[in-house]
């Protein structure tokens, strides 16, 4: 996958392709990649992806090609930072280019360093698909992480999704974007973690 990255004053400009090797096809299952960030009193970013998929009927095919933007900004003082960001994925079919899915999704973040090892962040987020009736949650998460060192790290997370009666299972933003963890429609998820990662 070629990259390409650039940083112009306080922006950082990035770049992906990636072919999709598909007999007979150049653009079945091409992935395009493009970022950019501002780095100054508040940090701004913005994305694209557009990822083919194969039709359904190739092998390996997903019937699914997807188009993500997404914006983002973040603003520091003191001890908090609080972000806010946008994505609008939407979902066709590479064959026909029918629109399966469109989801909108809207987030905002706090982020509190309580001391030099340790930070807690509460986060929500809102999506929805205009393609779906009722297709929407609401996703709330509060996660702490304690520092034991350069490399080992404490983390506690809950986290609940309220999923509207039409909600699609795998819409982005399921609790913590794990998918063990996927909401049923109608239904309040609660989930837990709780695990030590460690750098090697």
């Amino acid at each position: 996958m070629p990259l390409a990255s650039a940083q112009i004053a306080d922006v950082n400009l990035s770049g992906s392709y990636s072919l999709g090797e598909n007999p007979g096809s150049t653009a079945a299952n091409r992935v395009i990649a493009l970022g950019a960030t501002y780095a100054g009193p508040v940090t701004l970013s913005a994305a694209y992806q557009s990822e083919n998929g194969r039709p359904a009927g190739l092998t390996g095919g997903d019937g699914v090609q997807t188009r993500k933007y997404s914006l983002g900004a973040g603003y520091t003082f003191g001890d908090a930072t609080v972000t806010v960001n946008y994505l609008n994925d939407k979902n066709s079919d590479p064959a026909s280019g029918v629109e399966l899915a469109a989801y909108r999704i809207y987030g905002a973040g706090l982020n509190y360093r309580t001391s030099a090892s340790n930070s807690a962040t509460l986060a929500y987020y809102y999506s929805s698909n205009k393609d779906g009736a009722s297709d929407t949650s609401r996703t709330w998460i509060l996660s702490d992480d304690y520092s034991l060192s350069k490399r080992t790290t404490l983390y506690a997370l809950v986290a609940g999704v309220n999923a509207g009666s039409g909600y699609t299972s795998g819409a982005p933003f399921g609790v913590a974007n794990n998918n063990v963890f996927l909401a049923a429609a109608g239904k309040t998820t609660t989930a837990v973690q709780l695990g030590i990662n460690h750098s090697f």
